[in-house]
């Protein structure tokens, strides 16, 4: 079973900025989110291809460093759930 860290997801209120920021370390936007109204609300930033941040716009930050989810990938769902609940 191969598992990996699909994306970490964070909360930001200004977009703009948090790329930027990103962008200082190489990571460069690859998918973006926007509502009905075509308003960018999120994107995802890339650690090369496989590995993402999520960046979603909140309006205002509950706390300093909070991290709303992250995603883990496998290859293999079935033996993934078998050694969670064995």
């Amino acid at each position: 079973m191969r598992n990996k860290l699909a994306h970490v997801c964070i909360e930001a209120t200004d977009l703009d900025e948090t790329e930027a920021f990103y962008a200082l370390l190489g990571l460069e936007r690859r998918f973006e989110f926007r509502n009905q109204d075509n308003d960018l609300v999120g994107f995802y930033l890339a650690f090369g291809n496989e590995t993402f941040i999520e960046v979603i716009k909140v309006s205002e930050k509950k706390a300093e460093g909070t991290i709303k989810h992250f995603a883990i990938e496998t290859d293999d769902i079935d033996d993934c759930y078998r050694a969670l609940t064995d």
